[in-house]
């Protein structure tokens, strides 16, 4: 694994861990929603494990997550989910 996957992943673990906690999930909800343990939330959240395509999928729309962000071109700025703009990385 190149470093930058390495990056993306853990771009990606924060980025699922900030959605969370700003809609006010907590692990194991999130688990219920893609069907898997807190844990294994937790481990997306540290970057040590890939959602799947379904999972991410489904992080997309309950976390209301854009494409663009998804793939790192840009960062919602919210405010207890409310996205107030959005910023080109």
């Amino acid at each position: 694994m190149t470093e930058g996957e390495k990056s993306y992943i853990r771009y990606v673990g924060e980025l699922i861990k900030n959605k969370r906690k700003s809609w006010r999930y907590s692990q194991s909800e999130l688990g219920d929603i893609l069907g898997v343990t807190h844990a294994q939330v937790g481990y997306f959240e540290k970057g040590k494990s890939v959602p799947s395509i379904l999972q991410m999928y489904k992080l997309k729309r309950e976390l209301r997550i854009d494409d663009e962000e998804m793939l790192g071109l840009y960062k919602d700025i919210t405010y207890y989910g409310k996205v107030l703009k959005k910023k080109r990385v």
